[in-house]
């Protein structure tokens, strides 16, 4: 090739260059990860991991089909290195998975445990009806909180028992919580609805080691009307009901259900400090949940 058509073709090479600049055109870029900041991510009763192994922070949230592209109830979760900005996020569990209740994934939580992670979150089944309580305005049905198991906070989780929730089977309960006591023995700290309770209690359960089951019967912690700022005038009554086994407790008494079984009234999961009344508790183990990562 001659030198003159050389520089003929190096001159319309520059030629086109210059006319995709001018008309706006540029190289193709590689995608960058979709960014997504806060108000404009669906949340609802969330739930942060921050893990220290990758220095990444994990929200997680019910799942929203719209978001994740993943039908069904279950959990999602968010990804963010600086709190700002975020990944789309991804499914992790499904309720699909669960034999006794597939409805609700509400407020789910993961703590790291024993080199595992576990999620925490509330299924449902309103097909599936309980004993009301006293006074009842709503159906109560069966519905608790479920453990399911993950190598990693990316999921996915697996239940550990689809079989039914960790509180006994007769309890509506929701919104369960780990607890690590100061002898190292996991717990299950939930609420007992106000539905079936009238005068809702929170109360805790021994888990196994795996967190997989409960361990012996729940105990007693504290109940709504124990709050020393609420207006007694707007508490459920039952002192027009004749005494019977449903009866909301006294503080410190034990908290029967509405099939007359009781969360026996003992003190914080065993720590030796006395009556359990509403007071800060100690967070649980997995800490890691408030913890900044390293930088």
């Amino acid at each position: 090739m001659g030198k003159g058509m050389q520089k003929s073709l190096q001159a319309m090479t520059c030629l086109g260059v210059a006319i995709l600049l001018v008309c706006g055109v540029a190289p193709a870029q590689a995608p960058e990860t979709a960014s997504l900041t806060l108000p404009n991510m669906p949340l609802h009763d969330p739930w942060m991991l921050a893990n220290e192994t990758d220095k990444t922070y994990y929200l997680y949230t019910s799942n929203v089909a719209a978001v994740s592209g993943v039908q069904g109830a279950g959990t999602m979760v968010y990804r963010s290195t600086d709190l700002k900005h975020w990944q789309k996020p991804v499914a992790v569990f499904s309720t699909s998975e669960m034999l006794w209740a597939q409805k609700g994934a509400w407020a789910p939580e993961v703590h790291r445990w024993k080199g595992k992670y576990y999620l925490f979150t509330t299924v449902h089944d309103d097909t599936k009806p309980l004993p009301p309580g006293r006074n009842a305005v709503r159906p109560t049905y069966r519905r608790g909180t479920i453990s399911a198991v993950s190598d990693t906070p990316l999921g996915p989780f697996h239940p550990l028992n689809a079989e039914g929730p960790l509180p006994p089977d007769d309890f509506m309960t929701l919104d369960g919580t780990l607890y690590v006591d100061e002898e190292g023995k996991p717990w299950l700290v939930y609420a007992h609805e106000w539905l079936q309770k009238t005068d809702g209690t929170m109360e805790a359960v021994r888990l196994s080691e795996d967190l997989s089951k409960r361990l012996g019967d729940p105990i007693f912690l504290f109940k709504a009307s124990d709050a020393p700022w609420l207006d007694q005038g707007a508490t459920p009554s039952t002192a027009s009901a004749s005494p019977s086994p449903t009866t909301t407790p006294n503080p410190g008494a034990s908290s029967p259900t509405s099939n007359g079984r009781s969360a026996r009234a003992v003190p914080c999961p065993p720590t030796g400090r006395g009556s359990c009344r509403p007071s800060p508790a100690r967070p649980p183990a997995s800490s890691t949940a408030t913890t900044t990562p390293a930088t």
